[in-house]
């Protein structure tokens, strides 16, 4: 075959041609260089009181050892590194005619949105999460770099009457905003009692009920306006958890209070004693007093063992 002269400039372009516009297909199609934008949390849903914060791109050495040990198979970082979303959240609040709690979930995400979706749109929700009314029925993705699903549950009678009763008429309340500097976070708003509402509510949806134990639990949490919460992993491949729970200062001494604490502190006692026995993982730490805020501090060992261990179902 001759490739010299015109002719093999003529196959070259050609093959250039062909390439380009392949490249092209594919970028539109992937968004593999091209990155979307970061969604500005606040402008999804109003006035969260329970939001829960995941940004994978804060740990990406962990997702990418968690990622290879799920799979038992060597994934380059980089292709790794470029599938983190820039976040994935989860936001309850009260409907707007205070009969239903409102979940929102979405994932903020700068690449492979557009294939993402493909593979997810023609999932129906309603057979993942059996007792939440999802409206729409599937995933949405109403921009670029965004999914979101969106669903409720009835707001649960007998405890709006126990909120009604101990905060009072609903209040319009600035919500609480994330830091946005973990790798998890969460936020539970309780200053007007919707956490609490919105955790019973659920409990109901799925068929549990507070039964015998609602006074008692209510008689804990009456007393909290707030619980923030946060886990990071170091470099030394640990989990550092934080939880610190604002509590009224003039019911600092109140009896649920104390059953509060000892409560958290017994659930983490009951974890360190199973890693370790099962799994020879150690968890450490306490809880402490700061003005009004209860601080638990807990580190553990080997996260990226734990993570494994949990997805497979083998932790507990």
């Amino acid at each position: 075959m001759d490739f010299s002269g015109s002719k093999f400039k003529r196959v070259m372009l050609l093959f250039g041609a062909f390439l380009f516009v392949g490249l092209i297909i594919v970028e539109w199609q992937l968004e593999f260089l091209r990155s979307a934008p970061r969604i500005d949390r606040n402008t999804l849903a109003a006035k969260p009181n329970l939001q829960v914060l995941i940004q994978p791109q804060k740990a990406p050495r962990f997702i990418h050892a968690v990622a290879e040990q799920q799979t038992g198979r060597s994934i380059p970082a980089w292709l790794v590194n470029r599938a983190l979303p820039y976040e994935i959240g989860v936001r309850f609040y009260e409907g707007k005619d205070s009969s239903d709690i409102q979940v929102q979930t979405y994932t903020s995400t700068p690449h492979f949105t557009k294939v993402a979706y493909g593979l997810l749109k023609n999932i129906e929700l309603g057979t993942i999460a059996t007792h939440v009314q999802w409206d729409p029925s599937t995933v949405q993705y109403p921009e670029s770099g965004l999914l979101v699903a969106e669903g409720s549950v009835p707001a649960d009678t007998k405890t709006s009457e126990a909120v009604f009763y101990q905060w009072g008429e609903s209040r319009s309340i600035t919500s609480m905003p994330l830091s946005g500097n973990h790798f998890g976070e969460l936020i539970f708003d309780n200053r007007s009692g919707k956490v609490y509402l919105t955790m019973a509510s659920f409990m109901a949806a799925h068929g549990l009920d507070f039964g015998d134990q609602h006074t008692k639990i209510l008689a804990s949490f009456q007393f909290v306006i707030d619980i923030r919460a946060n886990v990071n992993v170091t470099e030394n491949d640990e989990l550092k958890i934080y939880i610190g729970i604002t509590i009224q200062s003039e019911n600092k001494n109140k009896l649920g209070v104390g059953t509060l604490r000892g409560g958290i502190q017994e659930v983490f006692v009951e974890l360190g004693k199973k890693l370790e026995a099962n799994h020879g993982i150690k968890l450490s730490g306490d809880s402490e007093w700061n003005d009004n805020i209860i601080e638990f501090r807990y580190t553990i060992e080997e996260a990226t063992q734990v993570a494994t261990l949990l997805a497979s179902g083998q932790l507990f």
